[in-house]
């Protein structure tokens, strides 16, 4: 587990060494929960501000406690990748590949919340992004945007 100091209700995933790695957000994004672009997923929190417990877990487990859970394909480069807020970083040495990743995220009392987040196989024929679970805050979409900027 790793304690990232949590602002702008955010987390990023994005291949190591990419500059400008967070993503701009419209109402529309918000409404999705997620900003993508090719080398980074920006994710919405279920808190403003506080702690993020990050948890990597090597197995296909789904947290039964998690009140919003989402998949991405993802492309590992060379380098791994880092897991980030506005303020903090976390490397996580991840093979080159293209993974399924899954985000779930809990609400913690006492300023926290958690996330547990995954790099998985990805099963031929899978469709991203796709949500397992949704909370109140999450507009359901027939279609996400997936074509996000780089934040200024």
């Amino acid at each position: 587990m790793s304690e990232l100091n949590l602002s702008y209700k955010q987390f990023c995933i994005f291949n190591a060494g990419l500059k400008n790695p967070f993503n701009e957000w419209s109402d529309e994004l918000i409404e999705q929960g997620f900003s993508i672009r090719k080398e980074s997923l920006s994710i919405m929190t279920i808190s403003n501000v506080g702690l993020l417990d990050v948890y990597i877990m090597n197995e296909d487990k789904i947290i039964e406690g998690a009140s919003r859970i989402v998949e991405f394909e993802f492309k590992v480069k060379r380098h791994g990748v880092e897991i980030a807020t506005v303020t903090d970083s976390l490397p996580v040495k991840v093979e080159k590949g293209v993974y399924k990743v899954r985000v779930q995220l809990c609400s913690e009392e006492e300023g926290k919340d958690i996330c547990y987040i995954s790099f998985l196989e990805k099963e031929k024929g899978e469709r991203f992004p796709k949500y397992l679970k949704y909370d109140a805050e999450i507009k359901r979409r027939a279609d996400f945007i997936l074509d996000s900027k780089a934040a200024n």
